[in-house]
């Protein structure tokens, strides 16, 4: 049995290098928290938990306010318990999932397993192909990104847009730069309505794009 020894909270701040721009914000830098659990036999375990209150509902003094009431009350606690009572926490979602991934990673940690181990996941069975988003911009910048992304071996490209038919044009003007080997996912954030979904699906599908899914649209 090991008990919560420590918890230490970390805001962290990346500023951008561009903005990243979607349907609902515009963010200029990458807001965080860091979470360091340690356990009384020395195993310690980290989480991290992002700041996104147009999602979430949670800003990062909220979350800051929050995890700091849940660090008071499991220091001292059995680890197990203080998993479980993590897990009944009905509020503060964001927050809650970078303690809770601090506290398991610090009790696979503590049985010498992984986290997918520890979960009882088993054998990791399938891979996924990461990809990589491009924000809002305009047509030269949009190319410049999609060159500059696939250049560095990514096969698979999430693109957020705006509603309007400029913005689809500026996804139908890859076609050729995309060629058969790259598949995009499209993420409007609600952008588009009904009847705009339904025209750009069906012009997305005319054309030689390989569109994986459309996010939200």
């Amino acid at each position: 049995m090991t008990k919560v020894q420590k918890v230490k909270i970390d805001k962290l701040v990346l500023p951008l290098t561009k903005p990243f721009i979607t349907n609902i914000r515009s963010s200029t830098s990458l807001n965080s928290l860091i979470y360091r659990i340690e356990l009384d036999d020395g195993s310690c375990g980290y989480g991290e938990s992002a700041e996104n209150p147009k999602l979430t509902g949670e800003s990062l003094e909220e979350m800051i306010s929050f995890s700091k009431d849940v660090a008071e009350n499991i220091l001292g606690l059995d680890s197990q318990y203080a998993l479980a009572m993590l897990v009944g926490l009905q509020s503060y979602h964001a927050a809650k999932y970078g303690i809770e991934t601090a506290l398991v990673d610090a009790l696979s940690q503590s049985r010498n397993e992984s986290i997918c181990q520890y979960l009882g996941l088993g054998k990791v069975k399938t891979t996924l192909q990461n990809d990589t988003t491009i924000s809002i911009m305009d047509d030269a910048n949009t190319i410049n990104a999609t060159v500059s992304t696939i250049n560095k071996g990514y096969t698979h490209i999430k693109y957020k847009v705006k509603s309007g038919m400029s913005e689809l044009n500026r996804i139908l003007n890859l076609e050729k730069l995309l060629g058969s080997n790259v598949s995009i996912r499209i993420d409007p954030n609600q952008a588009w309505s009904r009847q705009e979904t339904i025209a750009n699906i069906e012009a997305l599908q005319n054309s030689g794009i390989k569109v994986e899914f459309i996010e939200q649209p």
